[in-house]
């Protein structure tokens, strides 16, 4: 449990290829972790890692396309395949998409 007498949390930011700000940032409690991956500590707009979080936006960005190239939504399958739980909710959605343009996945 955090105690604001013994401890404090700290934020790194990367700023450009080579500087680093470090600073003293208030605690407050976000609850569950996947709270706490899309606060403003952590910067994520989802609960994931940034590949799987690149890959997602690449995903739905692909699947607003009236003509999805389908080379593309090969090589986001593949980057889903490397990131993305197989439990995931977003997976029989991106299935059923890539079925109905005919790329195996």
């Amino acid at each position: 449990m955090f105690s604001d007498s013994r401890d404090k949390l700290f934020h790194l930011q990367l700023s450009g290829n080579s500087t680093v700000g470090f600073g003293e940032v208030p605690f407050i409690r976000h609850g569950r972790v996947d709270a706490w991956l899309t606060s403003e500590l952590f910067e994520l707009r989802q609960p994931t890692s940034q590949e799987t979080e690149n890959a997602l936006e690449r995903a739905k960005r692909i699947l607003g396309e009236e003509k999805p190239n389908l080379d593309e939504i090969k090589e986001i399958s593949d980057q889903l395949e490397k990131t993305l739980p197989p439990e995931d909710s977003f997976w029989p959605r991106w299935l059923y998409f890539a079925q109905q343009k005919g790329v195996k996945v």
